[in-house]
């Protein structure tokens, strides 16, 4: 599946460079105020396109699911430094029992929506016995592929964003960790404490606080 998972990634990065040069173009009308509504719309889609997809072209996957949530991955590493494989564990422990029941929910919205896509595709093989079982098979897994697990996926991913948003900085209290003074000085130290997490250190910086 290698050379077919290369082609559709590559489409997809062929894509976002060219969406890119007309979101910049957008960006600098919206940002001197020269807009109109067409210009508005324009920028909205092409903005929404943006979040759906990674900011990095070789953080890339071949399908849009994927990339919906690849890029809700990688957006608290570019905001915080924060990789969320590695810290998502330990943030899901001292979240709010509110939270977590939001993202359960979020969670399984997405689960049963692939679940539908895969239970339509397995329908067809009841085509021996009539042969309405294709198009409606294809037809559920059509709509759950194409409509409700690409919102359900972005819906999820801005679940998650939010939680690294509000609660990040309660990894930090926990694991005693000195909190950022700056933006700058943030990104700095969650790529610091995401090391920390993954392979622990004998260094003597940071004090713990």
């Amino acid at each position: 599946m290698g050379p077919l998972r290369r082609r559709l990634t590559n489409r997809f990065v062929r894509r976002a460079a060219v969406e890119s040069i007309a979101w910049q173009t957008a960006y600098t009308r919206v940002q001197a105020a020269t807009l109109d509504a067409n210009d508005l719309a324009v920028y909205t889609r092409l903005e929404r396109r943006r979040r759906r997809r990674p900011n990095v072209a070789g953080y890339f996957l071949p399908t849009p699911i994927g990339n919906i949530l690849r890029a809700a991955e990688r957006r608290p590493a570019d905001k915080y430094g924060l990789d969320v494989i590695v810290v998502w564990p330990h943030l899901w422990l001292i979240l709010p029992e509110d939270a977590r029941v939001e993202l359960r929910a979020a969670g399984s919205s997405l689960n049963a929506s692939v679940a539908a896509a895969i239970w339509g595709v397995l329908f067809c093989v009841f085509a021996a016995f009539t042969w309405l079982a294709i198009p409606i098979g294809l037809g559920v897994a059509a709509v759950a592929v194409g409509v409700a697990t690409p919102g359900r996926a972005e819906a999820f991913g801005d679940l998650v964003e939010a939680a690294f948003d509000l609660h990040r900085t309660a990894v930090y209290r926990q694991l005693r960790w000195p909190l950022p003074a700056t933006p700058k000085d943030e990104h700095l130290s969650g790529r610091q404490l995401t090391a920390y997490l993954r392979r622990g250190s004998d260094n003597d910086t940071p004090t713990f606080t």
